[in-house]
């Protein structure tokens, strides 16, 4: 039985009891009720739902395309009886601190290695309750059509959050134009750049500062999502983008004590369904990657105390630059 059928179940009994005595129901309509309450009982130990109560449900997103995915599925999660509050960050960190301090009860607005990075950073347990779609990152630029265009000496923008500046990185390494000490650690800074034949110049930004620096700077690798606000599109604008075969996917996230509860796995449910998958899919031009199943399996990432000695070393190195943010996190 599913969950939809669960809470029909419910409704169905206390539409036929609850309104009127249950000593003034006839007989059929008792049995029936009867029924009702024991599929309920069943169909909850079943799916290890820890509650039938539907309300409010707060789920952080950014403004695209997360946004719109959530505005899609709000009327279907509406009639099972789940109000749905979107609530919007520009932030990758923020969405997770707020669902820690129990402002948000689930997000869908980061990748496993940044939820891993997080977890281990902070000591907290955020667990990833299904993977969504793929979001490539891509590179921009304003001064040249092709990376094969790129002088040398060339300088190259990325974000200053540690786990978005290592995916970065990796783009740049898979487009040829560097070579990284772990060619797979998604938590690479600059320091970890062993190889740069075209002694390109590094400058990291915030990370929703990027498209606006696209004039000053000759490349810049910028996320999915921040490509979208700025007005980009991802497939008709970006030089390279990402391999559709990675670990960047985007999931479903929750607190452990909300991973039972019905209106997550109603949201669970929402989010993973044909008709959603179908309507990411469709979204600017083919930009998002649906993904079927769960990769649940992507390692934990350590974040070992040499890596925190490179991070501090190398970003005194370069000096202040402007947009960047020394708090955890960050470089």
């Amino acid at each position: 039985m599913g969950i939809t059928k669960i809470r029909a179940s419910f409704n169905l009994f206390t539409s036929l009891c609850l309104d009127q005595s249950l000593l003034s129901c006839g007989l059929g309509s008792l049995r029936l009720a009867k029924l009702s309450l024991i599929a309920l009982v069943v169909g909850l130990a079943l799916f290890g739902v820890s509650s039938v109560q539907a309300g409010i449900l707060k789920v952080g997103a950014s403004p695209l395309p997360q946004a719109q995915i959530l505005e899609f599925i709000k009327p279907k999660l509406a009639e099972q009886g789940v109000q749905l509050e979107i609530v919007e960050f520009n932030d990758y960190i923020q969405p997770n601190i707020a669902m820690m301090e129990k402002n948000l009860d689930a997000s869908i607005h980061q990748t496993y290695p940044l939820l891993n990075f997080f977890n281990d950073d902070r000591e907290t347990n955020l667990v990833a309750m299904a993977d969504l779609y793929i979001s490539p990152m891509g590179l921009y630029s304003k001064s040249v059509s092709s990376l094969d265009d790129l002088s040398e000496g060339a300088t190259v923008a990325f974000s200053n959050q540690i786990a978005i500046g290592g995916r970065s990185l990796l783009l740049l390494q898979q487009q040829g134009l560097i070579e990284l000490r772990d060619p797979s650690y998604p938590l690479s800074n600059r320091s970890d750049v062993i190889s740069n034949p075209y002694h390109l110049k590094f400058s990291i930004y915030d990370t929703d500062l990027l498209p606006t620096v696209l004039p000053d700077v000759d490349l810049a690798a910028i996320s999915t999502s921040n490509a979208l606000a700025a007005g980009l599109n991802p497939v008709k604008d970006s030089l390279a983008r990402e391999s559709d075969d990675t670990n960047y996917i985007m999931v479903l996230t929750t607190r452990p004590d909300l991973v039972d509860s019905l209106d997550i796995q109603l949201l669970t449910q929402a989010l993973t369904s044909p008709e959603t998958k179908k309507f990411i899919g469709s979204l600017y031009d083919g930009a998002l990657i649906p993904v079927t199943g769960n990769s649940h399996e992507y390692p934990v990432i350590p974040h070992s105390l040499e890596y925190s000695e490179n991070r501090n070393e190398n970003y005194h190195g370069y000096g202040k630059i402007p947009g960047v943010t020394t708090q955890d996190g960050y470089y």
